[in-house]
């Protein structure tokens, strides 16, 4: 089996410039790292995870938690997170969950079970324990599409009652006044929804009520 030392004589470069190139870190010439990328796809090499692992006392791999039945937004957005973290050297591991509580309750068995370098929230749970238990434990952890206020997780996510405001005031002004709204109340993104869609009729009823108008 091929080996980075393998790699690095026959580039004539130490074996620390090899795991650079393969890890695709910087400092490297264009030229040493175009050479030991031929190499490394001539003879097939294939980086040993575990190996790699024992080392660096890393296991490389991000947990993905999303939601069981997911739409085609979910699925375009792990797709991408998938590809970027393969190209970081990770890989992924994805922990489906349902909306009913021992679904959550195996979600955070999986969770404790496995060693993750870090987890992406795609999907709120609602036992705060698996919050607590990522946050108590130093667990890094992204929330996708939602935030917490009780825990000081990084979030990336859409200002959902403004983004809800923007889209009923548009049909407001279009002259539609019967407007309906889906939502639910298991979901913070639902209720931010729903307060940005009455913050436009209550704002028309107010113009409506004003003096002179």
């Amino acid at each position: 089996m091929t080996s980075i030392k393998d790699i690095a004589r026959l580039a004539g470069v130490s074996p620390s410039t090899v795991s650079r190139v393969i890890n695709d870190k910087e400092y490297v010439r264009e030229e040493i790292r175009d050479k030991v990328k031929a190499i490394v796809k001539e003879m097939g090499y294939v980086q040993n995870h575990a190996a790699r692992s024992m080392v660096l006392r890393r296991t490389f791999t991000v947990g993905i938690v999303i939601p069981d039945t997911f739409n085609m937004f979910q699925r375009q957005l792990f797709a991408t997170i998938e590809h970027h973290l393969e190209e970081q050297g990770y890989r992924t591991m994805f922990i489906f969950v349902t909306w009913s509580a021992e679904s959550e309750s195996a979600c955070l068995r999986k969770l404790k079970s496995e060693s993750l370098d870090g987890i992406i929230m795609m999907h709120e749970v609602q036992n705060p324990s698996i919050y607590k238990y990522l946050y108590e434990n130093n667990v890094p952890v992204v929330l996708c599409t939602f935030g917490s206020d009780e825990f000081p997780f990084p979030a990336v996510r859409v200002d959902e009652s403004v983004a809800a405001e923007t889209a009923v005031a548009h049909l407001v002004e279009k002259g539609h006044r019967k407007i309906g709204l889906i939502a639910g109340a298991h979901f913070s993104f639902s209720l931010l929804r729903a307060e940005g869609y009455r913050r436009v009729f209550e704002r028309h009823d107010s113009k409506r009520r004003t003096p002179g108008r």
